[in-house]
């Protein structure tokens, strides 16, 4: 393929393409322009005259992230491809996206003698992403004033009853309506609308359930949680159930009237294991307690909720107190929240 052909082609691409000198190559230190395309006219506003010769940063402005155009400067420096999101300015000061791959060219040497920057507007994408984002975040606000309206009703229907098992579900119910509200409020309050910092919901979480279970005991939580990876919400959602569900087992069966005690919650991350500790110092499990064998509510939404996580879980009691250890794998798990499915 001859050179007239080869810049024919790059000439009508529809991708803007530029390409510039290496620093060194003048005396102001930084690489210039030496050759766009006509798709980089029609993306920028600018003529060949004005650009070529002119540094790349002309492109740049006030909302140009720096730690992008940092991406771009350590791919030159080390002389290897690299690719950013970038906020550029056309002529005119329009602010649009643009997503730029750079690669470098070595003709008779080992050094790079210039780079090729691939440029494309993907300002509809982003306007897209950002309006998802937003309806994704309302969707999440609303579902949380929902569940929250929902819980406050039972609990005042709760109180209001006379019989005794019938508040004690109501309370359960409520509960667990409280942990699911809880991950659509850390979802709303994030940057990331479909994954959560599981070491926020757990504190939040416990916290919740032993300021409210029985205030009158003086229960208190520690935590020893690592900085793991976040869990996508139809991970969470099982997960902070079953937290629920222990924790709020522990505050009803494991310390007697005001006696005060300790749950402890220990969470850890290897590769993509997770395993999760939760302790009490109560008066441990009867000795013929066998969780695997037990089909009450509490125990039967754990075996439901752990195999929808993929999930191993245990009790270990002994005098000083009783130990549930739950392991899954963390993944993206696809779909409608798994949490919420409890036929399975």
């Amino acid at each position: 393929m001859n050179e007239h052909i080869f810049r024919s082609i790059i000439e009508n691409a529809s991708d803007a393409v530029v390409v510039t000198d290496t620093p060194g190559k003048n005396s102001s230190g930084g690489p210039k322009i030496v050759f766009v395309n006509n798709a980089y006219l029609e993306m920028t506003g600018y003529t060949k005259e004005e650009v070529i010769g002119k540094t790349p940063k002309i492109l740049q402005g006030p909302e140009t992230e720096r730690k992008e155009l940092d991406k771009l400067r350590n791919a030159i420096e080390t002389g290897k491809p690299g690719h950013a999101k970038l906020i550029n300015y056309r002529k005119n000061g329009e602010k649009f996206w643009t997503s730029i791959s750079i690669f470098p060219v070595r003709i008779d040497s080992s050094q790079p003698e210039y780079w090729v920057g691939i440029k494309r507007d993907i300002t509809a994408e982003i306007v897209a992403f950002e309006q998802i984002n937003t309806t994704l975040q309302e969707l999440h606000h609303r579902v949380k004033n929902n569940l929250a309206l929902l819980s406050g009703l039972m609990e005042l229907q709760a109180r209001k009853e006379d019989n005794e098992p019938l508040r004690k579900e109501l309370q359960a119910l409520t509960s667990r309506i409280k942990s699911i509200a809880n991950i659509h409020e850390l979802l709303y309050e994030g940057q990331n609308l479909t994954h959560i910092n599981i070491k926020e919901a757990i504190k939040r979480l416990a916290n919740n359930i032993v300021g409210a279970t029985q205030p009158d005991q003086k229960i208190r939580t520690r935590f020893e949680i690592q900085e793991i990876d976040t869990l996508n919400i139809n991970q969470a959602v099982p997960f902070s159930l079953i937290v629920n569900e222990v924790i709020t087992n522990s505050m009803n069966h494991a310390f007697g009237g005001t006696d005060p005690g300790i749950i402890q919650i220990n969470l850890t991350q290897e590769d993509n294991e997770v395993n999760l500790l939760i302790k009490d110092n109560g008066r441990g499990l009867p000795q013929d307690f066998k969780p695997h064998e037990i089909n009450t509510t509490g125990i039967l939404l754990i075996k439901t909720l752990s195999r929808q996580l993929n999930a191993q879980f245990d009790y270990m009691s002994t005098e000083k107190g009783t130990t549930f250890m739950l392991q899954f794998t963390r993944q993206d798990i696809r779909g409608s929240y798994s949490g919420y499915n409890l036929s399975s």
